[in-house]
């Protein structure tokens, strides 16, 4: 049965007894609040180095990591998917890029766009 957690976890079903964070868990966690030109896809392999680099094992802390790595409207957006939909990281990591994917085509359509010049010989 899924416990009651915190709202910031509200998505995630998590044990009965969670392990804890590792020292300094927060000095290196990347964060994502989808603008500065990090997408989705570039947020998902920081986050999984940095796992890797803290050497993280257990599924709770790493979907809890997750949820803090997430800042302002990346935050609310995950927190509006429904209580206790999420059991692991695999699933998370589906679910945000599949939130994130239209904008983020969006802004690379952009930035492909600003990055088009004109050859003087050419016409508008």
């Amino acid at each position: 049965m899924p416990r009651k957690v915190p709202n910031r976890y509200k998505p995630l079903i998590l044990p009965p007894v969670l392990n804890p964070f590792p020292a300094n868990h927060p000095e290196y966690l990347p964060r994502f609040d989808g603008q500065n030109g990090i997408t989705a896809q570039k947020h998902i392999q920081a986050f999984e180095d940095y796992l890797n680099i803290i050497e993280v094992e257990d599924e709770d802390v790493s979907l809890r990591l997750f949820a803090l790595s997430l800042q302002s409207k990346s935050r609310a957006r995950f927190q509006a998917f429904p209580e206790a939909s999420i059991s692991n990281l695999q699933q998370c990591s589906k679910l945000f890029l599949d939130s994130w994917m239209i904008k983020d085509s969006f802004l690379l359509l952009i930035q492909e766009y600003d990055g088009l010049k004109r050859l003087s010989f050419e016409s508008v």
